[in-house]
């Protein structure tokens, strides 16, 4: 079999492999055909970057790491290179570096609404708030149709949420629209949101959400009891703070849900 033929057979293996999800078996392909390929050819290129995905996919991430930065020294003008280095970056917690990464991505790459959505969710996942929801309001701005863009209102909702912007609740709405009953903690933050601005009967609903979707911490109790107990609905707010007592995941929370049912007993025994 020639260089070639064998080149085209072992791609092709490396296709099917992969295809398959069996990732190992793929990168033996692919190490084969980059032992074919002259260096400065430009299959080459392409080549390391398969390489460096099924390194990263087989969770060797150092050596995917070496692979990109390869890849970046040849071609710099490689966009998704500097992207998929930048998320390898911030799994190790380099946040600086792959804050500088997904500058070069940007820079390199041609903006679309799908792009920007990514490093929207790239930057809030590396704790630059404030970036997060720049590239998201770019990214909505390029959007044809944003119905689909649930996941980038849910990391804006958090990213406002996180930095104190008052865009917080629009966003977080904008998330549970799209995303329906796939996240209970949305309800769950825009109920904080809404209790923090004393409307008590809208907070409730959302906590009633998130609760119902599975989201049943103490928190979530305590503060749908705090509405509870604003709308003088004293049983359901004896209800919800027994239920903080029996989860006891705080102890500052418990001892206040504990001396909130002291004291509803000592009520409901003197107007008895």
């Amino acid at each position: 079999m020639t260089d070639q033929a064998s080149l085209e057979s072992h791609y092709e293996k490396a296709s099917i492999a992969i295809a398959q999800g069996e990732n190992e078996t793929a990168l033996y392909h692919i190490n084969e055909c980059l032992a074919l390929v002259d260096e400065s050819s430009e299959a080459y290129e392409e080549l390391k970057m398969k390489q460096g995905c099924l390194l990263a996919l087989l969770e060797d991430y150092e050596q995917a790491q070496t692979v990109f930065d390869e890849v970046l020294r040849r071609a710099p003008g490689n966009a998704d290179a500097w992207l998929l280095q930048a998320q390898l970056l911030l799994q190790k917690g380099d946040v600086t570096a792959a804050m500088e990464h997904l500058r070069r991505y940007i820079s390199c790459a041609e903006e679309t609404a799908d792009q920007l959505s990514v490093m929207a969710q790239l930057c809030y996942g590396a704790g630059e708030y404030a970036d997060a929801l720049i590239y998201g309001e770019q990214a909505l701005a390029m959007a044809a149709d944003d119905a689909a863009y649930g996941e980038l209102f849910r990391c804006m909702g958090y990213a406002a949420l996180l930095s104190g912007d008052d865009r917080a609740e629009k966003y977080l709405t904008s998330a549970i629209e799209r995303l329906a009953d796939t996240d209970p903690e949305l309800f769950y933050y825009r109920g904080v949101l809404r209790l923090a601005r004393e409307d008590y009967e809208e907070a409730l609903v959302d906590f009633d959400a998130a609760i119902g979707l599975g989201y049943g911490t103490a928190l979530a109790y305590y503060n749908r009891g705090v509405c509870y107990l604003t709308l003088e609905d004293y049983e359901r707010l004896l209800a919800d703070m027994q239920k903080v007592v029996e989860l006891n995941e705080d102890e500052e929370l418990t001892q206040i849900a504990q001396q909130l049912i002291a004291e509803l007993t000592v009520g409901s025994e003197q107007e008895s």
